[in-house]
């Protein structure tokens, strides 16, 4: 995956500060070398440079095998952390022994310190840095792990990182599937529903305090509209000749997965494994997970050149694997797990055609059922407010 860019790569003259830093008063504002701008503050640059150390931070958070099995531990290049909240921040940057402790302890910090740059105003991260940056940690938060075991002693031998492949960046200009560093050869779909089946049990790699953590970030990242609306799929259409024009482009299968891991009663054949964490964590971990999805719809493939030609691309996917519970299974736990599947991931831009097909049948199934306020509120949420 891309790296962030380093600081001293980006000229000060070419830094904007924010409307809020221009009003401060003269003492904090400096003329850097060869800038032509003489009104740069120093809180603009302090925020850059923290940013650009935010992104070190994330991009430095990898999964392993090795941090798995018995008490092996990685050598990992040193990571310069910005001082700020929480304890033990330098042992952290300076440390050269990569756990899974360690790597918990990198995803809270992170947390941390991007809520504090959004106290500064300026952000200091690109629009592309920022869709990077979501596949980095969906691809940390969705990767699962799997064991072989010794037949005699029955002691983990190996550990299997499964990766996801969770989206990519769409450029206009040359149609490349930017991928980065996830490992496509990994990337298969389940062939039967067994092995669907099978594979649903497959743990989360990463500990629930550090998905807690990163589903947080991912939330406060999306739920902000305004910086990543151009690149959704509520973006006008794009112009292949236009520089630098690109999309964030998300798969909603690998959404899915993980919320049916995270909530697996949403299958009534389906059981949990004994639960690990406390009631508080594993209900806010499915609440981030939620708006998670809520939020991630802006970003689902829907027609043009993207979707090769298909019109509705993602939203006629969907509804194909919940017509049948909706229509057919009325009175029944498949009936609202349709619904919620609907109403988390069908996409915020559908044609006039994709909804004038459907909108009868989305009737009808609302109206089978009397006396429901929680399957009213969902049909409710779904045509009114989207």
């Amino acid at each position: 995956m891309t790296k962030p860019m380093d600081i001293n790569d980006i000229e000060h003259e070419e830094l904007r500060p924010h409307a809020f830093h221009l009003n401060l008063p003269r003492q904090h504002f400096y003329r850097s070398e060869g800038s032509k701008d003489d009104r740069l503050p120093y809180i603009t640059k302090f925020a850059q440079e923290k940013a650009r150390n935010i992104l070190k931070l994330a991009y430095s958070i990898e999964l392993k095998e090795s941090l798995y099995i018995g008490n092996s531990t990685l050598e990992v290049e040193e990571v310069e952390i910005e001082d700020g909240e929480g304890e033990g921040d330098d042992d952290l940057a300076r440390s050269n022994i990569y756990t899974l402790t360690s790597v918990t302890k990198k995803c809270t910090r992170l947390q941390s310190q991007l809520n504090t740059l959004e106290s500064l105003k300026h952000s200091g991260i690109t629009q592309r840095e920022l869709c990077q940056l979501i596949l980095h940690i969906l691809h940390l938060v969705s990767t699962t792990v799997t064991f072989d075991y010794d037949a005699h002693t029955n002691h983990k031998t190996k550990a299997i990182l499964h990766f996801e492949n969770v989206g990519y960046i769409w450029d206009s200009a040359n149609c490349d599937q930017n991928l980065g560093n996830i490992r496509t050869s990994d990337f298969k779909k389940a062939g039967s529903l067994e092995e669907l089946e099978s594979e649903l049990q497959y743990t989360f790699a990463l500990p629930s305090p550090a998905r807690e953590a990163l589903l947080s970030v991912l939330v406060s990242i999306m739920s902000k509209k305004s910086p990543l609306r151009a690149v959704s799929n509520a973006s006008l259409e794009l112009n292949a000749n236009v520089e630098n024009s690109f999309l964030l482009i998300l798969h909603w299968e690998p959404l899915l997965r993980m919320l049916l891991r995270t909530a697996p009663y949403l299958h009534e054949h389906t059981w949990a494994s004994p639960p690990k964490d406390s009631n508080s964590r594993q209900n806010t971990v499915q609440k981030r997970t939620v708006h998670l999805l809520r939020h991630a719809r802006h970003y689902f493939i829907q027609d043009g050149e993207v979707a090769n030609g298909r019109k509705d691309a993602t939203a006629c996917e969907i509804w194909d694997i919940v017509k049948r519970d909706l229509i057919t299974q009325k009175h029944t736990h498949a009936f609202y797990r349709g619904l919620i599947v609907m109403y988390l991931l069908m996409p915020t831009r559908c044609s006039s055609e994709f909804y004038l097909e459907r909108m009868p049948f989305w009737y009808n199934c609302w109206t089978n059922l009397d006396r429901s306020p929680e399957i009213d509120f969902l049909w409710l949420v779904f045509f009114f407010l989207g």
